[in-house]
């Protein structure tokens, strides 16, 4: 206990320090009259305008009619019917049954499972190796066979139901409640194991069966695939949060894929009058906005784009709460970090000399390393979710991630990535603390050391400058300036003005200013983390406009789902936090 005392004492002594300093004194007098100025001036009409917006139409004579509509008799007893007949079809039940048995069957049948795939998966294999077919994806079914040969051994002896052991595992209750928002109270937890072994059994004989045609890795990932599939249509937050994982590291058709069916499986859960659809000031210039996307933006197809962006919307009406935020924030930084570090690893086995390629290579999927919009906003996300324990993540993911990150932004010999990562953790710093000058100081005092270190690494290699790009717009028409409808890719601005025209570019503006509105008014709140996550928003949407001076940060699906993912998420700052036109923008 005294030990204790002596540490507070000693925290309390360096803080009076700090605090009763001139000069630190001297910047949060300042930093709090810049705060007063944005939130007591003029600027207080713009930054508060969509709460106002907000109240003034849900009091309006014609919403206010057609909520009456909606809570008629009639319109109420519809409803009612119509959900009624949806939860009692066959189809919901045997979707409930299948998730009862699913939960209620016993680790062993797992275990057994296992053990009659890699059984049956290694006869398929040594047929292969006397016929001599597909020799070539030999090796990866070897290591599956081995895996699920080990992971067997220890499931066969567990007593425990599936459902007990995802509550009870520390690994599967991160995955599964902390990063994918799962229910926990969905999951009966206290059923009693049920042995299905003949099931298992069967069931793998026919995975080894389905391993003489496809590679056993490729069935495996398939069975996982119609799991996450039958979870997503259960809870369709766990498909938004699997899609902003993947970004980073799956290809196009698997984030399609996944929001597809996060979209299918909320609009389901409108019509049974288990989800809401509210369309904030906000949301209603981002339909506009999202409307000027689906039409000119040439990337890929129309449909497409149309459920890239309907990200946005799932995003603000789904995340309702500041704890499916944090998870948000919990799941843009696994898939981020993951991203980073191999990027780094990549980074650092070509300083030995080995190909690119080879460290991401050994992976099922895609990993897109070295994009410089994923290092830099994957250093905001981590510093997010270090500073706050309501970020539900292990320390050790935290270490390495952050690791990663810097290690980088270090190996990228590029002074586009350092400055960028400096610009925007600045904006995140002082969107964070409302310290500006503050922060101001202690970057004059860092910078310099910053200069010091890459000027002795320049001396060993070469950074890459900064290349900033003109948009080259003179062929444009009149019309094209002011509609868009041409193509002009050198950068995201030059793509802007010749796809959206003059007109699409302020709505895109418009939109982002009244994001910047909610991320303001929620950072006031008194919610845990929510000060960090819209710091990290900001600053992440700050670091693709600022990167697409350099080239086209919306090239890509991955870095448009993300734009989409990450204005969706400061829009659903709203839902966490209460309107309050008088906010305090601190």
């Amino acid at each position: 206990m005294q030990n204790v005392r002596t540490k507070a004492k000693k925290k309390s002594f360096i803080g009076r320090l700090v605090s009763s300093s001139l000069l630190v004194s001297l910047l949060s007098e300042w930093s709090e009259k810049l705060r007063s100025f944005i939130s007591g001036s003029f600027l207080a009409r713009i930054f508060d305008r969509s709460e106002k917006n907000d109240k003034n139409a849900a009091e309006s004579f014609m919403v206010s009619t057609v909520r009456g509509a909606a809570r008629s008799d009639a319109a109420s007893y519809a409803r009612h019917a119509f959900a009624s007949g949806v939860e009692t079809s066959a189809v919901i039940g045997l979707y409930r049954r299948f998730f009862a048995a699913l939960s209620s069957a016993s680790v062993r049948s797992a275990g057994v499972f296992l053990l009659s795939s890699a059984f049956y998966s290694a006869l398929v294999c040594a047929v292969r190796v006397l016929r001599k077919t597909a020799l070539v994806l030999l090796y990866k079914d070897i290591i599956f066979i081995t895996l699920a040969l080990i992971a067997s051994a220890f499931m066969i002896v567990s007593r425990k139901s599936l459902g007990a052991k995802f509550c009870q595992s520390a690994f599967l209750s991160f995955v599964f409640f902390d990063a994918l928002g799962l229910n926990r109270m969905s999951i009966d937890a206290d059923a009693a194991p049920q042995n299905r072994f003949a099931f298992a059994f069967f069931s793998g004989l026919a995975f080894g069966v389905a391993s003489y045609f496809f590679s056993a890795v490729t069935v495996f990932l398939y069975i996982v695939a119609l799991l996450l599939l039958a979870l997503i249509l259960y809870s369709p937050e766990s498909g938004l949060l699997a899609a902003i994982i993947l970004i980073p590291a799956a290809n196009s058709d698997i984030i399609y894929f996944v929001i597809t069916a996060a979209l299918v499986s909320y609009f389901f859960k409108l019509l049974r009058g288990k989800r809401n659809l509210t369309l904030k000031s906000e949301d209603v210039v981002a339909l506009f906005a999202a409307a000027v996307f689906v039409i000119a933006f040439r990337a890929e197809s129309a449909a497409r784009t149309a459920v890239t962006v309907c990200v946005f919307f799932m995003a603000s009406n789904l995340l309702r709460s500041a704890d499916l935020l944090r998870k948000s924030a919990v799941c843009i930084t696994i898939g981020l970090g993951l991203s980073t570090l191999f990027g780094a690893a990549e980074s650092i086995a070509a300083l030995f000399g080995v190909a690119p390629g080879t460290v991401s290579g050994v992976l099922p999927v895609r990993l897109l390393t070295h994009d410089p919009l994923l290092t830099v906003v994957s250093v905001l996300w981590v510093f997010c979710v270090m500073h706050s324990r309501s970020f539900k993540m292990p320390s050790v993911f935290k270490v390495v991630f952050f690791t990663a990150a810097a290690l980088e932004t270090a190996l990228s010999l590029s002074d586009t990535v350092i400055a960028a990562v400096l610009i925007t953790t600045f904006i995140y710093f002082a969107f964070r603390s409302g310290r500006f000058f503050n922060v101001l100081f202690a970057y004059a005092a860092v910078l310099p050391l910053v200069w010091l270190v890459r000027f002795i690494v320049s001396g060993f290699v070469t950074f890459a400058p900064v290349a900033p790009l003109l948009p080259d717009l003179a062929g444009l028409s009149a019309t094209q300036l002011l509609f868009g409808g041409a193509e002009c890719g050198t950068n995201l601005f030059a793509v802007f003005i010749s796809s959206f025209g003059l007109l699409g570019c302020a709505l895109t503006l418009l939109m982002l200013l009244m994001l910047l509105s909610r991320a303001m008014a929620a950072a006031s709140a008194r919610a845990e983390g929510m000060r960090q996550f819209c710091a990290a928003a900001v600053a992440s949407v700050t670091a693709i406009l600022l990167l697409g001076v350099c080239y086209d940060t919306l090239g890509t699906r991955h870095d448009l789902v993300l734009f989409w993912a990450l204005c969706g998420m400061i829009s659903a700052c709203g839902n966490a936090v209460p309107y309050d036109t008088s906010a305090d923008y601190s």
